[in-house]
């Protein structure tokens, strides 16, 4: 018995590394040529913004071939709310950010929210209402 189990055991030992990078490679190997395809492709469809309603819930504003839909979704089903025929999307730095923020540095949007924060801390008089 004894020597069963340790046949057994030599055998994972020997086993177990070649499934594990025929796993690796295998992955590798497929994620590569998905990347590949997805590559090639035109983009006829992308989601131009999307805000959660809630834990599984969203509603999105979809481009395809440069029309905009607004749709819900789910984690059952998608649904097209309406067609957006005048949307225009909102005009982005290529960096992400709005262009309200062009040309400010961090320093600078620290030290107007620090400004902000004391004067409507100076504004409070310890009666605990921020909303003024």
């Amino acid at each position: 018995m004894f020597e069963s189990s340790f046949w057994m055991f030599i055998r994972l030992l020997i086993s177990l590394p070649i499934v594990l990078i025929l796993a690796y490679y295998g992955t590798k190997f497929i994620l590569s040529r998905q990347l590949i395809s997805n590559g090639n492709r035109t983009r006829t469809m992308r989601v131009v913004d999307r805000i959660q309603l809630g834990p599984k819930t969203f509603v999105s504003i979809v481009e395809i071939n440069k029309c905009y839909y607004l749709l819900s979704s789910n984690e059952n089903s998608t649904s097209l709310l309406k067609e957006l025929p005048d949307y225009e999307p909102p005009e982005l730095q290529e960096n992400g950010f709005e262009s309200r923020l062009e040309g400010l540095k961090f320093p600078e949007i620290l030290e107007k929210q620090v400004v902000k924060l004391k004067n409507k801390l100076r504004g409070d008089k310890g009666n605990g209402n921020w909303n003024k």
